[in-house]
């Protein structure tokens, strides 16, 4: 079993976290297509073409993955934010789930982390919003920067075994 992680779009308003453009990195959107799904810079290969195409077929070209660089123009984060679809049955029509996510080792420990989650939650959705967020449990780091974004544990889920699908086990269990 996973934990899970949500955070309210409302609840997305500390301005300290809401622009993150600046000096020390830029911010991307990207959205992957069938001729296009390679960030600049990034290497190709048949599971990342693979994976990027799953995502947007399950989700009918909806996601999108949000990329950090430095002045060097360097990839030093990325997030996946995904829509709700048949993958996340827990989720309303407007929610996102945020995952999976990656800092480079080399731009670990500067807090890159929940600074990129509270942008991608302060500049996606609506009012109705909800963020989602799926981490292994043993996985501390990550956990350190969802709870320092302002996410909060909502329970936990278990992927099935034929669909793969992120079952809800436990709610608001907190």
């Amino acid at each position: 079993m996973r934990l899970l992680y949500s955070l309210k779009k409302q609840e997305c308003t500390d301005s300290n976290y809401s622009d993150i453009q600046g000096v020390d990195f830029i911010v991307h959107e990207f959205r992957p297509t069938l001729f296009n799904c390679y960030l600049h810079g990034e290497n190709r290969n048949t599971k990342t073409f693979l994976a990027r195409m799953f995502f947007q077929t399950v989700t009918f070209g909806k996601a999108k993955i949000f990329y950090i660089t430095n002045d060097d123009d360097e990839i030093m984060h990325t997030s996946y934010i995904i829509p709700r679809c048949f993958k996340f049955p827990f989720m309303q029509k407007d929610d996102y789930e945020i995952g999976p996510c990656f800092t480079y080792p080399e731009f670990r420990g500067k807090g890159i982390y929940p600074r990129v989650l509270r942008y991608i939650c302060t500049n996606t959705g609506n009012e109705s919003t909800n963020f989602f967020m799926i981490v292994s449990q043993n996985n501390i780091s990550s956990i350190r920067g969802i709870e320092k974004a302002g996410f909060k544990k909502f329970g936990f889920v278990e992927k099935s075994r034929i669909l793969k699908r992120y079952l809800l086990k436990q709610d608001n269990s907190y």
